[in-house]
């Protein structure tokens, strides 16, 4: 039988009383609780995992446009950073995306509509498509 698992708050209960963890003289140790705990407060969700579906198609070109010349719908443009749950932006992330056509048709067969990319060093993304009505 396991011992029952320790929080947080406990373990470094324990830690100080056991000397191994010593705060500066001026911080209190309810104080650096509250200190951790806001840092954990700060910490980002990170995005949960979802299933690709059945329109995911693997090797999907690298290209920042979806769209072809002539298609219909209103151009658009999507940008954005990727970020890891510290907050600090993720360079080289690789984001799979795929959309579905007009007429709600998803290109199984091609690539139409597909792309991978990947962030840049600051962990920012963009990539241009139509978007459809």
């Amino acid at each position: 039988m396991q011992p029952p698992a320790l929080s947080r708050r406990d373990l470094l209960s324990k830690c100080f009383a056991a000397g191994l963890l010593v705060a500066a003289p001026s911080l209190s140790q309810s104080t650096v609780f509250a200190l951790w705990e806001e840092a954990e407060k700060r910490r980002l969700k990170p995005t949960p995992p979802n299933d690709l579906g059945p329109f995911y198609k693997p090797q999907a070109p690298r290209v920042n446009r979806l769209s072809r010349p002539g298609d219909p719908g209103l151009p658009l443009s999507v940008s954005g950073t990727v970020f890891d749950v510290n907050g600090e932006a993720l360079p080289n992330a690789v984001l799979e995306i795929w959309q579905a056509d007009p007429f709600g048709h998803y290109d199984n067969e091609g690539f139409h509509y597909r792309a991978t990319l990947s962030s840049g060093q600051g962990g920012q993304y963009n990539f241009e498509t139509n978007a459809h009505a």
